[in-house]
């Protein structure tokens, strides 16, 4: 069939640079349009519109006007196009001598180029910008890659943003080994922004420079990818931000410095979609480092998220993190001083699971932390298996309430409050761990369970503890069998208000108040250990009972503080 003007139009329908396009009322004499919205519009107004009579209109339907509409109603349409319209919108770049002049042509003539084969189109020597590239350049091929490539020494004062396509054959790179933004680039501008599209892949580092809202971001349903060793770092907000079903593969990139608003942002985000970051760099965030939020997923296994001012690690609102072998050091402190923070709003968490979040760091390391090494909150469970928690300022590894960590073999020594630390019905498994010199007051714990809470820290090694080194109280359990806890400043076990504690062939020698404590109607089940507090000789100090409590010592070594097989108001030691 031969394309006739009447054809044309046929097959051709609509292109509109709007979403509702023209209103009635504002419509041109003779220009031919395509209904986008009926709106209040009745059909008897459409005809007189298009000057027709007895025509039925809906959405769709194209006509020419015949008025301007004006007092009829609030009906929309969008300037109607044709085949040939949209042929003589189209330039070739072979037509053109250079590519400078092919774009500068169509810029000028409000068009679009065709690109046959993979070129490189130099920013701002052949394109002022990195958008006017993306909007006058277009990939005739799958194999045809457009390589934007950032000049030597240029600072772009804009990004790039992208929607309702498939942008991903640009791929932006540049000649510095960093590209630093313009001052002027501004705070809430993005440098590339993607809703609903395949974004064009980033293959350099850019240097935000304090600026721009987010550095890379797939929005709604979009997908991006970012080479190794690339990324944007120094952003006023995010880094990398995944947002509402999108995905973005970032694996081995650096998204360092992020947030520098100290309000709000992520180097790394997974916000309801997914993140593959793995090794990659989220450190030195004024915010968050890397983040897994409202059913997002991110995997950043043997990444780096260190010094980041309020939390290395975040999942929350039901988020999954897979982050094993990464290192989280140092939250809430200032990067190379690696000194806390001294406001208050530094929270210093090295990884932290919040709202029924789940996270599994095993072999991470989250050190010297300025609060808690670990700390699984509101219904969370975290698995650090094998972590290095060590030197934190608070807590090593801290569940509250309803949560629960795999803590096994892993080091917390050196906290200053507690090594491990479960409440509101939480359970902690830190077997053959170690919580050496834990704590720095006479109630410090390496293990306090309270509030109906678990812990299992059988086979732990604790020593040079400043108070108790098992702590466990209100109608709590601990199990810390077969395990070394020497040298409290205050009581090698203590249990209270009706609470369990299954402290079976362990050593906790040379406490400086008592050996193994039960009160207020709780359980030390004390069999076969010794925790006589001098070596010297025994003492009434060294197993104690208290308020209806009971401890089973048989096989123990210790003094007892009443005769022993006899229940007493103080309770029953047995012998």
């Amino acid at each position: 069939m031969a394309l006739t003007k009447a054809t044309q139009n046929v097959l051709e329908g609509i292109v509109s640079t709007g979403s509702t396009g023209v209103s009635a009322g504002s419509f041109i004499v003779a220009q031919q349009y395509k209904i986008t919205a009926l709106g209040t519009t009745t059909n008897t107004q459409w005809n007189t519109i298009a000057g027709t009579t007895g025509q039925t209109y809906v959405v769709g339907s194209l006509f020419t006007a015949a008025t301007t509409g004006a007092s009829s109603g609030t009906g929309a349409a969008a300037v109607a196009r044709t085949l040939a319209n949209r042929f003589n919108d189209v330039l070739n770049l072979k037509d053109f001598g250079t590519i400078k002049e092919a774009i500068t042509a169509a810029v000028a003539q409000t068009k679009i180029i065709r690109v046959d084969d993979s070129i490189t189109v130099n920013i701002p020597t052949d394109a002022l910008t990195l958008q006017i590239a993306i909007d006058t350049l277009l990939a005739a091929n799958e194999k045809c890659v457009i390589t934007l490539k950032i000049d030597a020494g240029h600072q772009p004062t804009s990004g790039i943003t992208v929607s309702n396509g498939n942008y991903s054959q640009f791929r932006i790179t540049s000649t510095d080994a960093e590209v630093t933004l313009s001052l002027s680039f501004g705070t809430g501008a993005n440098f590339i922004y993607g809703q609903n599209a395949r974004l064009p892949r980033l293959a350099c580092l850019i240097n935000a420079n304090l600026q721009a809202n987010n550095g890379y971001a797939a929005i709604g349903a979009s997908v991006g990818y970012v080479e190794e060793n690339c990324g944007v770092k120094n952003t006023w907000g995010n880094g990398c931000q995944a947002h509402s079903g999108s995905t973005i593969y970032a694996d081995k990139t650096i998204w360092t410095g992020c947030a520098k608003n100290n309000a709000t942002g992520s180097g790394i985000i997974a916000w309801g979609s997914i993140v593959y970051a793995s090794e990659a760099n989220a450190s030195n965030s004024m915010y968050y480092g890397a983040q897994a939020a409202h059913g997002g997923i991110l995997v950043i296994d043997n990444g780096t998220a260190n010094n980041c001012f309020r939390y290395n690690l975040r999942a929350t609102d039901a988020g999954f993190m897979s982050a094993d072998g990464v290192t989280a050091n140092y939250a809430g402190c200032v990067p190379i001083t690696n000194i806390p923070y001294p406001d208050a709003s530094a929270a210093g968490y090295g990884i932290y699971a919040f709202n029924g979040s789940w996270i599994a760091a095993r072999d991470a390391s989250a050190t010297n932390a300025k609060n808690t090494g670990v700390l699984a909150s509101n219904g969370c469970t975290i698995h650090v298996k094998g972590a290095t928690l060590t030197n934190c300022g608070v807590n090593g590894v801290y569940a509250n309430p309803c949560s629960t960590v795999d803590a096994t073999t892993t080091n917390v020594s050196g906290a200053g409050t507690h090594g491990y630390y479960a409440a509101g019905g939480s359970t902690i498994n830190a077997r053959s761990s170690t919580a050496n010199n834990c704590g720095t007051g006479i109630n410090d714990a390496a293990a306090y369970a309270e509030e109906a809470s678990r812990i299992n820290v059988d086979t732990l090694t604790a020593t040079g503890c400043s108070g108790i080194v098992i702590r466990c109280e209100s109608a709590s359990t601990i199990n810390c069998a077969n395990s070394t806890i020497t040298g409290a400043g205050n009581k090698s076990v203590y249990a209270a208000q009706a609470s369990i504690v299954n402290a079976t062939n362990c050593t906790g020698t040379g406490a400086i108040s008592q050996g193994v404590f039960a009160a207020s109607g709780s359980t030390i089940n004390a069999q076969s250990s010794n925790f006589q507090r001098s070596v010297a000789t025994t003492s009434i100090l060294d197993i104690v009972v208290e308020n209806g409590a009971f401890i089973n010592a048989a096989g123990a070594i210790g003094g007892v503080s009443q005769t022993i097989n006899v229940l007493t108001a103080e309770g029953v030691i047995f012998r």
